[in-house]
């Protein structure tokens, strides 16, 4: 070929590279997760899984973001946005609004985590003084919307909506529960655990939890801690983050990888204030044990389950299961033996 020949191939075959870059980028896979059959509705190629039990994952981009849920602790405000997954092309960033003297305002911008499709964010400062009326936004359509209580610290009394085990015998919306709370308009709201029955479907079914619940939690604070069922367990007994040798957990410790594990807690404590210790536990799983002052009284954080010894081979049986103690005479002090844990150290 002439050299004006070579001249014009060397520039098709420099769009052509151009042309293939931009369309590999267009196709690019979301974070591909690291463990495998567990999440696998909300993970990886989510939106070729056909229908669930559990939820449709597959909603209008207007909807993508599912909830907000936030607590404010010393004059820190952090505040969870829970989105359904996003496909490759969409952007991972959010960002959060607030209204100030009628007009909105961002504050702040986060990427969200393809492993839970959850992120966090953290306002210092916060003015605790006022309501502030607060929106998280996806995109050019998604939102959401919500209030950040100011604090009731003038009040005499401090209402605590408590709840826990959310059974999955009834998928249906918890609109009965949500009427009530809502009338007695409590201060904060406690989750106990078991926001999740569905074991390896986390993501999946904490969604579910969420839109049960959110007209709870959209105006108020609230605390969530996952118990045994929400990270796959018959039973949790932690023993500092050991290996399981079962998904029962009664030798103790964490049966599922311990990514999956990190994942929960993101979702669900993400929002909860620091850690008192953030040290981590064996398998490099977190801790979110805290404290959160509202209205002048001092509330404890606990998670006692995770330092628990696992009975198994440890004391002696006392019911058809290791875990259970059916007699009604027994002494406590045949299981106070060397070496078992009851809250950690």
């Amino acid at each position: 070929p002439t050299k004006k020949g070579l001249h014009l191939l060397l520039i098709s075959l420099l769009l052509l590279g151009v042309y293939n870059c931009s369309n590999e980028k267009k196709t690019t896979q979301p974070l591909v997760a690291p463990f495998t059959g567990l999440d696998t509705l909300a993970t990886n190629d989510w939106w070729n899984r056909g229908p669930n039990k559990i939820i449709n994952l597959k909603v209008a981009r207007e909807d993508v973001i599912a909830f907000g849920i936030y607590t404010v602790h010393n004059n820190i405000l952090k505040l969870t946005a829970q989105l359904f997954p996003l496909y490759p092309t969409e952007t991972r960033e959010v960002r959060l609004e607030i209204k100030k003297d009628g007009r909105w305002q961002e504050i702040q911008k986060q990427n969200i985590n393809d492993i839970g499709w959850a992120t966090t964010f953290k306002v210092e400062n916060w003015n605790t003084e006022e309501d502030i009326s607060y929106r998280l936004l996806h995109a050019d359509s998604a939102r959401f919307e919500g209030l950040i209580r100011k604090d009731p610290k003038a009040k005499n009394e401090i209402v605590l909506a408590a709840l826990s085990c959310n059974s999955n015998q009834d998928r249906g919306p918890r609109d009965n529960y949500v009427r009530n709370i809502n009338h007695q308009n409590p201060d904060l709201v406690f989750f106990a655990g078991d926001q999740s029955y569905d074991h390896t479907e986390h993501t999946a079914a904490w969604l579910k939890f969420g839109l049960q619940f959110r007209e709870v939690f959209r105006n108020r604070p609230c605390i969530t801690i996952p118990d045994d069922h929400d990270i796959g367990q018959g039973n949790l007994w932690g023993e500092y983050g050991k290996k399981a040798s079962s998904s029962a957990g009664n030798d103790g410790g964490y049966f599922y990888h311990p990514e999956y594990i990190q994942m929960v807690e993101r979702a669900q404590t993400g929002h909860l204030p620091d850690p008192y210790d953030p040290t981590p536990i064996h398998q490099n799983i977190g801790v979110y044990y805290t404290n959160l002052v509202l209205g002048g009284v001092d509330f404890a954080i606990l998670e006692d389950r995770k330092f628990k010894s696992g009975p198994k081979g440890k004391i002696p049986q006392m019911g058809p299961r290791t875990d259970h103690i059916r007699d009604p005479n027994y002494d406590p002090k045949r299981i106070d033996l060397e070496g078992i844990k009851l809250i950690g150290d």
